[in-house]
């Protein structure tokens, strides 16, 4: 199984896990920042070029960011046909509507905290 996925500027899926399966990625183009937890909870991450490689771990809760000032294009795969995965974001939070439209109304709140003449306020931000 392989997945292509291109990462706008500072863009950064969410962090997941795969409990049957290690991910091999590759970074066709620009740079990106990887990175997994170990089981105790130490953080392992580097900054991969164009041409890097990067393994992780079956089981363990990693990421991807875009590093870089352009998109970048990683490829993954899988090592097996039926990986599985686990969102970190379902597996942290509650599905009760009211938590979630009440963590909605803070981060809508962050809006009207903006500090006047700040350039990146309409950058257009992806998570």
């Amino acid at each position: 199984m392989d997945r292509h996925q291109p990462l706008l500027v500072s863009a950064s899926p969410l962090s997941r896990s795969h409990p049957r399966a290690s991910e091999m990625m590759f970074v066709h183009d620009g740079s990106v920042l990887a990175g997994f937890l170990d089981s105790t909870g130490k953080l392992f991450q580097k900054r991969l070029c164009e041409g890097d490689v990067f393994i992780f771990p079956r089981g363990l809760v990693h990421f991807i960011m875009n590093y870089g000032l352009r998109l970048a294009t990683t490829f993954s795969m899988l090592n097996s046909q039926n990986p599985g995965v686990v969102g970190i974001t379902h597996a942290m939070f509650s599905s009760d509507l009211d938590v979630v439209e009440g963590l909605m109304g803070r981060m809508m709140k962050f809006r009207e905290m903006e500090i006047p003449g700040n350039n990146t306020a309409d950058f257009p931000w992806t998570y």
